[in-house]
Parts: structure tokens; C-alpha cells; sequence
């Protein structure tokens, strides 16, 4: 593949006059002589201007293995770039070409190249609006059943459902802005959703959001967001209907602090009185569930099948042992800050 590689940005070089240098895992190619490696920075989306040192980079991919891409000039060369991306992407026949479900699949991950979506979209037409990704995960029920309530919530021609697996389901949910949406956010489509699973199948489903991304092109981004709100919800037994990255970025931060240091707040926050709180999972749950239902006592009630004064009484409990009443709004972020806390460490 060496010699295939030095091949290509030769011949680009001869129709364009434009000297390429590539940069690999284990090989650099150029077609400058003499010239040595500079490139410092590898992680960066799309393009990457040096203007000190007046290079362009931006990444390209031959049967596989990704390299950097290195040619003179600052902005104004993005369209060149954009050229040469296409020419690396063009350059050879794929052996096996992938299925359309193989494909979206690979978008969605990040796997495929800025060059192989925008084909993709123009072949299926895709619209050119915002989107989101939703997962849901649908333990032992059956696909098929949840699939159909996904596809009646889709706007026909536009919207795109996946099985991944037995028990996984994506969307990609395109909003039109050249109409009014029903719906404010992603949380409050994935909330009206799993309402319906549950009134016509009976049983509730997890399912998460990622943020809108400003089109299809950034689908990944997404995707990838959804995810790590199903995975935090997961590690950190948080309770709720819809998990959104959104929601839930205070976990990711938490998950991301020093474990020591997490330690030492949990030294200052909580005594031996709270630690009987935060290690009550009933008492856990009972906050928890609270706190989802926006400090509405009769909602609460209803859905834990609890009396309205046995409700008071845990909420009561919970105050005394840990110095917070959770039925105002300060001490329930305080709380549920706390809970995170101690999620994350045990």
C-alpha cells in the first residue's frame, strides 16, 4: 500500500501543482524533498489552520488507515482540501460494499468520511434540517412492537429508524424549521414517546437523547451523547423516564473529577447521620423520585403507591438526618449534587 499511497499524491501533485504531505500511525509521505514531519496537534475536527507556519491540514482515509493531510495555504485552501478529500475518496473500489443498515451504522459511530455522508445524503435525499439521536432500550420486549409506535412519532420521508441488535433501537430525528415543532426540546419528544410505549404496550422503556447537532453531517456527535447518558444513567442507577446528555452533563463532570477529590467533598458535606440517608435505597429512591416530579407531593404519591403522609414522613426523615429540606429548591440541588457525589464513588 506504501508505494500505492506515494502513487496518489504524486499524481495529484502533477495535475495540480499542489505538494501533499501525509501523515500516518507508522509511515510520512511527502512529495516535497527534504522535508521533514512539523505536524504537532492530531486531534481537531475537519481542518486545522497553522496560519504561523501557513499550513492546512485536514484528514483523508485510503482503503482504511486515516492519515493528516498537510498542504500550504490558511482558509482560503479549503476548497482545495475539499478536492483532494475527494479524490482519496474516489481513488479506489471498495471490496465490500456496505449495506445501507452496515452504513448508517458506521455514521453514527464516526466511522465514515465527510465525503462518503454527503453522498449518502444526496442519494436518500436527506433533508438539510437540525437533528438528534434517540436510543432506546427495550430490555425483553419486543422490537417490532416498540419500532411501529417509533414510526407513527416519524415525520414520513425524513426521519430514519434503526434495530441495532435484539433489544436496540435509533432514531434520527429530523426537525423541520421551516414549521413549527410540537415539541420544544429533544427531552420533551423522547417524554411524549415513551408515554405512548407505555399506554399501548404496557410496559416502560429506557431511552435517551443526545443534543440537536445542525444536521445530519454531525449525526455522531449525537448518537454518541445518547449513549453516554444510557451508560451514566446505567453507572450511576439515576432514576428518570429520559435520559439526555443535557440532563445529565453534571455527571459527566462529576464522573470525570478526581477520585480523591470527590472523596474529600463527600468529607465535607456528609456526616455519619446523612450517611444512613445516602445509603437507604429506599430513602434514595423516595428523593429521587421527588425531585423528577418537580417537588409535587400528590404525583409523587401516586407513583411510588405511597400515602401522602408516608411521603411526608421519609421527607421529613431524609431533612433531620442530612440538614435539607428537599422540598425547597436550593436544598434539593444541594441534594441531589450530594447524591451524585456518592454515586459516583460507591
Amino acid at each position: 500500500m506504501v508505494t500505492e499511497v506515494e502513487s496518489l499524491i504524486y499524481k495529484i501533485k502533477e495535475r495540480t501543482g499542489i505538494d501533499i504531505s501525509l501523515y500516518g500511525e507508522k509511515a510520512f509521505f511527502t512529495t516535497k524533498e527534504n522535508y521533514l514531519p512539523i505536524l504537532k496537534q492530531f486531534d481537531f475536527e475537519d481542518f486545522l489552520v497553522d496560519e504561523e507556519l501557513n499550513k492546512l491540514y485536514f484528514k483523508v482515509e485510503y482503503k482504511g488507515v486515516k492519515f493528516v493531510a498537510e498542504i500550504d495555504g490558511g482558509e482560503k485552501e479549503k476548497v482545495v482540501a475539499e478536492l483532494i478529500l475527494s479524490v482519496f475518496e474516489n481513488s479506489y473500489v471498495k471490496p465490500n460494499e456496505f449495506s445501507e443498515e452496515a452504513f448508517l451504522k458506521t455514521a453514527l459511530e464516526g466511522e465514515t468520511t465527510k465525503i462518503q455522508l454527503q453522498k449518502y445524503i444526496k442519494r436518500k435525499n436527506i433533508p438539510p434540517y437540525r437533528c438528534f439521536c434517540l436510543v432506546a432500550l427495550l430490555g425483553n420486549h419486543k422490537v417490532s412492537d416498540v419500532l411501529e409506535i417509533l414510526e407513527n412519532y416519524s415525520s414520513k420521508g425524513k426521519d430514519i429508524s434503526l434495530v441495532l441488535g435484539e433489544d436496540f433501537i435509533v432514531q434520527v430525528k429530523f426537525l423541520d424549521e421551516t414549521a413549527s415543532s410540537v415539541y420544544q426540546s429533544p427531552t420533551e419528544y423522547a417524554e411524549s414517546l415513551l408515554k405512548s410505549v407505555e399506554n399501548e404496550l404496557g410496559y416502560p422503556i429506557d431511552v435517551a437523547v443526545g443534543a440537536e447537532v445542525s444536521s445530519f453531517l454531525e449525526v455522531s456527535t449525537s448518537y454518541k451523547q445518547a449513549l453516554s447518558a444510557m451508560r451514566m444513567q446505567e453507572n450511576l442507577e439515576i432514576k428518570g423516564e429520559v435520559y439526555s446528555f443535557k440532563g445529565m452533563f453534571l455527571s459527566k463532570i462529576l464522573e470525570e473529577m478526581p477520585k480523591h477529590k470527590i472523596e474529600e467533598y463527600i468529607r465535607t458535606l456528609v456526616d455519619d447521620n446523612a450517611k444512613t440517608i445516602f445509603t437507604d435505597s429506599e430513602m434514595i429512591l423516595t428523593a429521587e423520585e421527588f425531585l423528577k416530579n418537580d417537588l409535587n407531593f400528590s404525583e409523587t404519591s401516586r407513583k411510588l403507591y405511597l400515602h401522602r403522609n408516608t411521603l411526608v414522613y421519609r421527607l421529613d426523615k431524609i431533612q433531620k438526618a442530612t440538614g435539607l429540606d428537599i422540598r425547597k429548591f436550593s436544598d434539593a440541588v444541594t441534594f441531589r449534587l450530594i447524591t451524585l457525589l456518592y454515586k459516583t464513588i460507591y
